[in-house]
C-alpha cells in the first residue's frame, strides 16, 4: 500500500522516509496528522515533517508554523540553516548526521513527537509526488493535481516560497486496518565488476558502481509509494537530468518497452544526452516496475559508452531480481 519521493528517485538510505509493507492485523490505529513544509533553496530542497497522532499534532500546529517562520538560510558549511526552537523543543540529532539533517523532539512523555528535517537534491520530486509519498506513509491513497489546493498552501519565509502540507488520516476503529511491518526487500545477483557503494541516494535501498577501470556508472534500486507520480513525470525528470526536452504520452508509448522483472511487467527506458562540445555524453537505463502498492525503480546512469558496455550486465541483473522475502544482494 505504501512506501517512503518522484522522482528519484528517492532510499533505505533515506531515514526520513521508511518503506512500509502491510500485513493484516487487528490493531487500533488512531487518526494521524502530518504537518509538513517544503522549501527550495539553492541546489537543495528542504523537507520538514511532523507526523504523529492527530490529537498530539493538533496541539503543536501553532508552534510548527512559528518554527517554520523562524527558518533562515546562512549558506555556511557547518550550519547552512538556522531556526528558533519553541519552548520545550530540543534537537535530538546533531545537524549534518547522515542524510537526515536534524531531528527535533517535542510533546510530552505520553504523546512524544518528532519533527524531521531532511535536505535532498533538486531532483527529489515535484510537489504532487512528495505529497503522495507522505500520504502513502499514512496509509492514504494518492491524490491528483486538482486536490493539491486543499492539502497545501504557500507562504513566504526568509524571502523564499514555502509550501505547507497538512494531511490527516481517520481512526480505523481497531478493525483490520493494515499496520506497517518490515519492508519487502528484493534479492538479486550483482554482476561481476559492480561494487556496493556507501554513498546515500535519496529513497534508494541500494547503490552500486558498475566499474570499468577508473570509470563507473551508478546503479540504484529505489521503491516509492503508489504510482510515484506516474511514468511520464519520472521519465521527464530523467530527460531533464540529461538535458533532453520533455516527452509526451505518445513519445513514451514509442520509446518505452515492456520487460519482465520478478514475475511482474515493467517499462524499460533508454535515454542518451545530446552531443555537446567538451562534455561527456551521459546515458540512463531505467526500469519502472509497479508492485503491491509501490513502484520500484532500477536505474543505471553514467557515461554513454560505459553504459552501453554495461547494458548486458544490467539486463542480467534485472533477470536476477526476486521478491521472496530476502534482503540484499546474492553473492
Amino acid at each position: 500500500m505504501l512506501l517512503a519521493l518522484v522522482m528519484f528517485l528517492l532510499p533505505s538510505g533515506c531515514k526520513e522516509d521508511k518503506i512500509d509493507h502491510y500485513r493484516v492485523r487487528k490493531d487500533h490505529k488512531p487518526a494521524q496528522r502530518l504537518l509538513g513544509a517544503i522549501i527550495p533553496h539553492g541546489e537543495k530542497i528542504w523537507f520538514f515533517k511532523l507526523l504523529g497522532p492527530q490529537a498530539a499534532a493538533d496541539k503543536h500546529e501553532k508552534e510548527f508554523k512559528q518554527f517554520i517562520q523562524s527558518v533562515r538560510f546562512t549558506d555556511k558549511e557547518d550550519r547552512p540553516i538556522t531556526w528558533s526552537l519553541p519552548k520545550g523543543w530540543e534537537e535530538k540529532q546533531k545537524p549534518g548526521a547522515e542524510l537526515r539533517y536534524a531531528t527535533l523532539v517535542l510533546g510530552t512523555k505520553e504523546l512524544p513527537l518528532e519533527l524531521i528535517v531532511t535536505p535532498l537534491g533538486q531532483d527529489s520530486g515535484e510537489l504532487l509526488a512528495n505529497v503522495n509519498r507522505w500520504r502513502g506513509q499514512m496509509g492514504l491513497p494518492d491524490v491528483g493535481p486538482a486536490e493539491l489546493d486543499k492539502l497545501t498552501r504557500e507562504i513566504t519565509v526568509d524571502g523564499k516560497t514555502v509550501t505547507l502540507v497538512d494531511l490527516k488520516s481517520e481512526d480505523n476503529g481497531g478493525g483490520d486496518e493494515a499496520p506497517p511491518v518490515e519492508p519487502e526487500r528484493p534479492t538479486y545477483t550483482a554482476p561481476k565488476g559492480w561494487e556496493k557503494s556507501n554513498r546515500k541516494v535519496p529513497f534508494s535501498i541500494a547503490v552500486y558502481e558498475a566499474r570499468d577501470g577508473d570509470r563507473h556508472a551508478d546503479v540504484t534500486i529505489t521503491p516509492l509509494s503508489g504510482p510515484a507520480g506516474g511514468l511520464l513525470p519520472n521519465i521527464n525528470r530523467w530527460r531533464q537530468q540529461l538535458g533532453l526536452k520533455p516527452a509526451d504520452e505518445e513519445d513514451v508509448k514509442k520509446d518505452a518497452r515492456k520487460i519482465e522483472v520478478a514475475g511482474g511487467t515493467g517499462q524499460f527506458i533508454d535515454l542518451t544526452a545530446p552531443e555537446m562540445p567538451g562534455t561527456e555524453r551521459r546515458r540512463i537505463l531505467g526500469v519502472v516496475v509497479p508492485r503491491r502498492g509501490q513502484t520500484w525503480f532500477f536505474k543505471m546512469t553514467g557515461p554513454a559508452d560505459l553504459v552501453e558496455k554495461q547494458k548486458p550486465a544490467f539486463e542480467a541483473f534485472l533477470k536476477s531480481v526476486r521478491f521472496d522475502g530476502g534482503s540484499g544482494a546474492k553473492p
